[in-house]
């Protein structure tokens, strides 16, 4: 009978973990706060957009590059190897691809 009453040290350890009651709740908490800090889109100066647009030009396939964007209210920045798609108006970074319009940024990483 005592040993059918003996807890171990993980059993008594593991009631006084935290627990998520409502299933999900964290994540929309995460969700909501994530839209709460969303920005309004900025605008790229002449001075950016001309070092942008030689940092393009010059695309090496060797190096490793970042990216600075805008994509649904946040900038965010993407580091990889770097393709330029100019029929598409698109920059593929990393796994990343990036409308040009939405570009902000773009230099080789150090």
């Amino acid at each position: 009978m005592a040993e059918r009453n003996k807890m171990t040290m993980n059993d008594r350890a593991r009631q006084f973990l935290p627990f998520d009651a409502m299933k999900g709740l964290q994540e929309a908490l995460r969700a909501k706060e994530y839209e709460m800090e969303a920005v309004s889109r900025g605008s790229v100066s002449p001075e950016q957009a001309a070092e942008i647009s030689a940092s393009l030009a010059n695309i090496d396939p060797s190096k490793t590059y970042l990216a600075t964007y805008y994509e649904n209210g946040h900038y965010l920045t993407a580091k990889g190897p770097a393709k330029l798609k100019e029929y598409e108006s698109e920059l593929d970074i990393g796994e990343v691809k990036i409308a040009l319009r939405d570009l902000f940024g773009f230099k080789v990483a150090q």
